[in-house]
């Protein structure tokens, strides 16, 4: 199984024990052993407009950090 292209299509850890009939943490389990990461993104709150002094990060299946 290719946990990481599944990862990288936006299914998340529930849905994929759903989809394959096991515990969210025997997926955890297999992401940690295919060494899937999370990588974490930027959302520009303030489109570009002010500076922001706390911005907000979310989480995603990607190769690169913001």
């Amino acid at each position: 199984m290719k946990i990481g292209v599944i990862k990288a299509n936006g299914f998340s850890g529930i849905q994929l024990a759903f989809l394959l009939n096991t515990k969210e943490a025997k997926v955890k389990q297999l992401r940690k052993k295919s060494r899937v990461k999370p990588a974490y993104k930027l959302v520009d709150t303030c489109a570009g407009e002010f500076n922001v002094k706390q911005p907000y990060f979310y989480s995603t299946q990607e190769t690169k950090d913001e």
